[in-house]
């Protein structure tokens, strides 16, 4: 275990692992590479790491989920994706002192993010994250990088494909949706995923 501090000088305790495997970058090149089986392991894992935050204690979001957030490691043979880039990720416990939401404005302006991050971050009235709900701007995101996996692209697939079953399909569909309330918990997600 090691600790970091907060700006005000809290420690937050975090456990350090050793890498098992030299990590792979999620670059569209390596993406198209993978075999289908090994495509849906990913996903299958990028759903677990996300719901392993949705559940913590109190839970907490990432709130910048795209595949350059995941490094895929190979452990047993087998594609394992760990969960990287927390500078956005947001503080749910009640005596959390601050916030990064300028870390996620600064995401935003990034051209290469602007298909993954959820419309509702767009909205010109939004001046801070307290309105938001941050559990449904992961689905948003989660929803999009599975895309990418499992498609080669951002775009939601029309119908299943080799890859994607129907139910699938309509998963990313619902998780895509513009409605933050009308898009799936990740327990609904895990249960497709």
């Amino acid at each position: 275990p090691a600790f970091v501090s907060n700006k005000i000088g809290l420690d937050y305790r975090y456990w350090v692992h050793p890498l098992p495997s030299s990590p792979k970058s999620l670059t569209d090149v390596y993406i198209e590479a993978l075999p289908d089986d090994e495509k849906l392991q990913i996903a299958h894992g990028m759903v677990r790491g996300v719901a392993s935050m949705h559940h913590a204690e109190p839970p907490f979001y990432h709130r910048a989920l795209s595949p350059s957030a995941f490094l895929i490691c190979r452990i047993k043979n087998r594609p394992k994706p760990l969960l990287i880039n927390f500078d956005c990720a947001k503080d749910t416990d009640e005596d959390a002192a601050y916030t990064v939401f300028y870390a996620v404005s600064d995401k935003m302006n990034d051209e290469s993010m602007q298909t993954i991050f959820a419309p509702e971050l767009y909205a010109e009235e939004i001046l801070e994250d307290i309105d938001l709900d941050w559990e449904k701007i992961d689905i948003y995101a989660l929803g999009k990088t599975l895309c990418k996996i499992l498609t080669g692209s951002y775009d939601l697939p029309m119908h299943d494909t080799n890859m994607l079953s129907e139910k699938q399909c309509e998963m990313l569909h619902v998780m895509c949706r513009e409605n933050p309330a009308d898009r799936p918990s990740i327990d609904q997600v895990s249960n497709v995923f």
